[in-house]
């Protein structure tokens, strides 16, 4: 059978640039090992397959693929999968402010589309994000020797570091601007030396201003010891955990703009928006551009697809 497929770019309207994500529109015939097949033949970071939902109140579901097996949730690859989505059926294009809920492992998850002043489709999922927090976290010389950075790149912010829990679990830190963000490599060897990481999530979330204090603007990192010291990965799925953080710091914002790989190849902006404040829960949409780098179809033959 022929499966057609779509690759964008989640994150930016310039191709090459954000997360690269592989999506199939249409993969009821598939089962699991064969979607891991795809994912592993194609090679892209994130993969994403769309079947039919579960509840037939949701529109679709979306299953998640990393090249080593299937994950929960992925804030870029769920955006980019929603465009493409859309992408593939052209007449909800037309309909737009549109709305829907689509299902992941994580439960669902709604999906707003609209189309900015440019005429350009902004694609967002929103989120009821009910945070945990802790600020048992290491000082600011451990934080520094962990980052190896110095520690006056740890100092001048008026907020401080705390262990963040919403869909995940990260350790949020401020640093006194873009270029020490830039600088800052993990040491593992300092972290495992450091009593207070022993409960510690496995990543860290470093993020400074990309102006004066002031600005809502922010460039942002993920270092852990399972990313490399030259990787920049995506930051979708924390953004939810930072405007969480953002609140219950008094940063007072209820909007602000995030970006991910300044100073590496591929530059991701992500909006973020906090819509409703509601006995401790709170409304978040995450969003922004996604761009469409090809389409195509693949021939799977017998002997690699799945009995309907």
């Amino acid at each position: 059978m022929k499966l057609p497929f779509y690759t964008v770019d989640a994150f930016t309207n310039n191709t090459f640039q954000g997360a690269p994500i592989l999506v199939f529109p249409d993969a009821d015939a598939l089962s699991e090992a064969t979607m891991h097949t795809l994912t592993q033949e194609f090679g892209f970071p994130d993969t994403v397959f769309v079947t039919k939902p579960e509840s037939a109140r949701n529109a679709a579901k979306f299953r998640l693929f990393k090249p080593t097996g299937q994950t929960q949730f992925e804030g870029h690859a769920t955006v980019g999968a929603a465009y493409a989505w859309l992408h593939h059926k052209p007449t909800l294009a037309a309909e737009l402010p549109y709305q829907l809920t689509i299902e992941e492992d994580v439960g669902p998850i709604d999906i707003r589309f609209s189309r900015a002043s440019n005429g350009e489709i902004i694609t967002e999922f929103i989120v009821s994000a009910e945070a945990k927090f802790d600020t048992y976290v290491p000082s600011t010389e451990d934080m520094a020797k962990i980052l190896s950075l110095d520690p006056e790149h740890l100092q001048s912010q008026q907020l401080s570091p705390m262990v963040t829990i919403c869909e995940r679990a990260y350790l949020i830190v401020p640093v006194s601007n873009s270029d020490a963000l830039r600088q800052a490599r993990f040491s593992s060897a300092k972290w495992r030396q450091c009593t207070t990481t022993s409960t510690m999530p496995r990543e860290i979330f470093a993020y400074a201003p990309s102006g004066d204090s002031k600005s809502t603007r922010y460039v942002a990192r993920l270092l852990g010891e399972s990313i490399g010291p030259d990787e920049d990965p995506p930051i979708g799925s924390a953004m939810t955990a930072f405007a969480s953080y953002l609140l219950q710091s008094d940063a007072n914002t209820a909007s602000f703009v995030v970006e991910r790989g300044r100073g590496h190849q591929r530059l991701s902006t992500i909006n973020v928006h906090i819509d409703q404040l509601n006995k401790g829960t709170t409304t978040i949409r995450v969003g922004g551009s996604v761009t469409l780098v090809s389409e195509g179809n693949i021939q799977i033959t017998n002997s690699g697809r799945d009995a309907a």
